[in-house]
């Protein structure tokens, strides 16, 4: 009845894609800027493709193409689209992720619900405390953003409900419990690092206070005892998976000189490795050296102890800008605009707090919980604004140092994936716990009490329980006029032409452009299905800074051309020449097409795709490639960051080898290689070989 209930919930916050499921909720679907919803809508369909053909999951062959790339660390959270997989599977795109999005919230509701079952709580409360959990501006936002991953905060509760039960049961159902708090750990971190760490410091802050006051019947030693045996039980199934993607280009130290640290993705060293061990206890003692010179700020060499400390305090100031300020605590937002909105009505919060603290010794262990994480959710510095810019709090003219500064100068290692702001989830959660004790520890106390009312009594849970259900409703009408599925639900037309490439069984793939936007691209493939030449993520900087093509993914030489093409000097700018010394003609740029931007200091001279010829081409061809789509559009988000180009040059170009667009749409151009050698006539094919 409870997920029945959360169902739904989540349906009726869903609005217009319950009526709509034709529409996605998302960014904008055109908008060929590189967002996280267009590589995780990638990534879901790669899992799902992944898994029918029982390939390995970080090693995809369908980008890159034709040699395919290695996620390496760059995914290191699937579980989520492995859980996506029966929606995928059974539904078409977008109504199968509109259908995950709308289960996150049950998800993490339902889980929050079942660990207070298992402390004790009424069904009632502990399915209103789910639904304050699960339905938070926080998941909203996530989702809104194209964060699924993160805004699933399920493993936290089961984590949580898991390790209770084995500190709190006696006998031998006490060890089965701390099997499953080994699973469950593992779990968080298969799901996500970060979800992981929040699941460490609340375990952490359980088992001290188990150990201060342990459940009846329940011995320290067996405390200890459980706790050793979920920890070994996580490390034994998690320690393959953390060294897959937290290692990798080292060397290990007792393997043959040669041999690669990080498996291809298609291995993985067994938990029982020696070498494996070997590589993560030694990178856990170089972290805890950090300071004695080992890479951190106790070298010899005082030019590179003074570049580590810079790049520290770089990274610290990054963490700060991506923390919580402390006017979220007591300014509210009606509308999820920014990311660090992530509260309930601060008094909703304030209420869990104020019930928590008069409630007792039970209720008191969760409120110390919820507080050390709303500190870490503050960042190294507390801060009192974030938008325009950061405005630390000062006292006596120095910041005041928070628990992250001192976290991340000791384990820089968590700067890489630890964002404080998405600590949320462990505030939250430790905050619902506190003032749902709270709560029952009042009804108690006023449980030998009755109501009467026409002659009849009634007991004291009856008003609480109606208070209980106003406020959820109120906290609910809240989040429905911050998330306004109707505004963020976008139309879903794609081309006719990725449509007709879906349509089509024959396996080829397709080169994509501009070179580089990335997984700007990556959600068409829902659409089309074919392999794609762009990686599983984007290189504007590389793009902006003029920098060459990264060769792990753009191998071949013509995307190495094709990254150049359209690229401007200054020279050629000022004499209004195209990239080939040819004046440009062609006018002002057609609507949807980029024009001439800034300067970039490229050297004409230097441009491989200078070079460009028909046997480039040709081996596309032979590599399975069979059309070269090409994004107008896109060229104009390049001009927006700052990357000069000419897209009229470009059509040009493609056109002197491969004569005019097969297709012509509103969104793109699609050349077919097939047609190599039928160029436009009186257009010259470039300074290469001639058609």
């Amino acid at each position: 009845m409870a997920l029945l209930g959360y169902s739904l919930t989540s349906l009726l916050m869903g609005g217009d894609l319950v009526q709509h499921p034709s529409r996605f909720v998302g960014p904008q679907f055109l908008a060929f800027t590189p967002e996280d919803f267009h590589g995780t809508v990638w990534f879901f369909n790669w899992v799902h493709e992944a898994l029918l053909r029982g390939v390995p999951i970080l090693q995809p062959d369908t980008v890159c193409a034709p040699r395919g790339i290695s996620l390496g660390q760059q995914f290191p959270n699937w579980a989520d689209a492995f859980m996506a997989f029966p929606l995928f599977h059974f539904f078409s795109f977008p109504t199968n992720y509109n259908l995950w999005l709308a289960s996150i919230p049950v998800l993490g509701a339902f889980c929050a619900f079942w660990a207070l079952r298992g402390m004790g709580t009424p069904p009632w409360l502990a399915w209103m405390a789910g639904a304050f959990y699960g339905f938070t501006p926080y998941s909203y936002q996530e989702i809104l953003a194209g964060r699924p991953s993160t805004g699933l905060i399920m493993a936290i509760p089961l984590f949580v409900g898991l390790y209770h039960r084995a500190l709190a049961r006696p006998g031998r159902l006490g060890w089965l419990w701390a099997v499953g708090s080994g699973l469950g750990a593992a779990f968080a971190v298969y799901y996500h690092p970060l979800q992981a760490f929040i699941c460490a410091v609340l375990g952490l802050a359980m088992l001290m206070v188990a150990l201060v006051v342990p459940a009846p019947g329940v011995a320290r030693s067996r405390v200890l005892g459980t706790t050793a045996l979920a920890l070994l039980l996580a490390a034994f199934l998690s320690s393959s998976y953390l060294y897959q993607v937290t290692c990798l280009q080292g060397r290990l130290p007792s393997v043959q000189q040669g041999q690669q640290v990080c498996p291809s993705g298609r291995s993985l060293l067994p938990p029982w490795s020696p070498d494996l061990w070997t590589y993560l206890l030694e990178t856990a003692r170089d972290q805890g050296e950090g300071r004695q010179g080992r890479g951190g700020f106790g070298g010899a060499d005082p030019t590179l102890t003074r570049e580590r400390e810079e790049r520290l305090d770089s990274d610290l100031r990054r963490a700060a800008f991506l923390s919580l300020p402390i006017s979220v605590l007591w300014t509210e937002n009606t509308q999820l605009t920014d990311t660090r909105n992530q509260f309930h009505p601060w008094y909703m919060a304030l209420v869990l707090a104020l019930l928590a603290a008069s409630a007792g010794p039970a209720a008191w262990g969760w409120l110390g919980m919820a507080l050390l994480m709303l500190l870490l959710t503050l960042g190294p510095w507390l801060q009192t604004t974030i938008h325009p810019q950061m405005e630390p709090l000062l006292f006596h003219g120095a910041r005041l140092r928070l628990p992250d500064w001192y976290l991340f100068s000791h384990f820089p290692v968590l700067l890489s994936f630890l964002k404080p702001y998405r600590l949320f989830p462990g505030f939250l959660l430790a905050l619902v716990l506190a003032g749902t004790k709270g709560l029952e520890t009042w009804l108690q106390r006023f449980a030998h009490l009755r109501l009467r009312a026409g002659g009849r009594a009634f007991s004291t849970e009856l008003p609480v329980l109606f208070l209980g259900l106003c406020v959820m409703l109120l906290g609910l009408l809240r989040l429905g006029a911050s998330v306004d599925m109707a505004d963020w639900a976008r139309s879903y037309t794609p081309d006719q032409f990725l449509a007709e490439l879906g349509a089509d069984t024959e396996d080829y793939g397709i080169i994509e452009m501009p070179v580089g936007l990335g997984h700007a691209y990556g959600a068409f493939q829902a659409i089309h299905g074919k392999r794609r030449s762009e990686s599983h993520h984007d290189y504007l900087p590389d793009l902006r800074r003029g920098a060459a093509a990264p060769p792990e993914c753009y191998g071949s030489d013509l995307l190495q051309k094709l990254w150049w093409l359209g690229r401007r000097s200054p020279l050629d700018i000022a004499n209004g020449t195209d990239l080939h010394g040819t004046p440009d003609s062609s006018g002002p740029p057609s609507p949807g097409l980029g024009g001439a931007g800034g300067s970039s200091g490229i050297d004409l001279a230097t441009l491989p795709s200078a070079s460009l010829s028909i046997q480039d081409f040709q081996r596309a061809l032979q590599q399975g490639f069979r059309y070269v789509v090409l994004y107008p559009r896109a060229y104009q988000r390049l001009l927006e960051k700052g990357v000069d180009v000419d897209t009229g040059q470009v059509n040009r170009v493609l056109e002197s080898f491969l004569g005019p667009p097969v297709h012509r749409g509103r969104m793109l151009l699609a050349y077919d290689l097939r047609n190599l050698g039928g160029g436009v006539d009186g257009i010259s094919p470039g300074v290469g070989d001639s058609p």
